[in-house]
């Protein structure tokens, strides 16, 4: 049996093909979108702020997450944060603006 990872890329499945890519490539870019003010800051942080976001996504985006969630979890993984609710915001939400960082100056 194919992986949801799998079926998304290689199109296999019920309901799968273009739509099923299509909602997960939208589902990255507005969490990426959500999260770009703390991404500039903090690049490391990628999978933590994506995975917490997208965790609560529509299939395939959950399935997608599968692999790269066993192996961040396994002992001696870096430490990160999961949350264990939804964060608590619009779903208009489209962006965070970010005001002037202080730079030590």
């Amino acid at each position: 049996m194919a992986t949801m990872q799998e079926r998304v890329v290689t199109g296999a499945g019920p309901g799968s093909g273009a739509s099923s890519r299509g909602a997960a490539l939208t589902a990255f870019a507005r969490a990426l979108r959500r999260e770009e003010h703390e991404l500039e800051k903090r690049p490391d942080l990628l999978w933590q702020q994506l995975f917490n976001r997208l965790q609560w996504e529509e299939e395939p985006v959950p399935g997608l997450l599968e692999l790269q969630l066993r192996r961040r979890s396994a002992p001696g993984a870096t430490p990160w944060l999961r949350t264990r609710t939804r964060l608590r915001e619009s779903e208009a939400l489209r962006l965070t603006l970010a005001g002037p960082h202080e730079s030590g100056h």
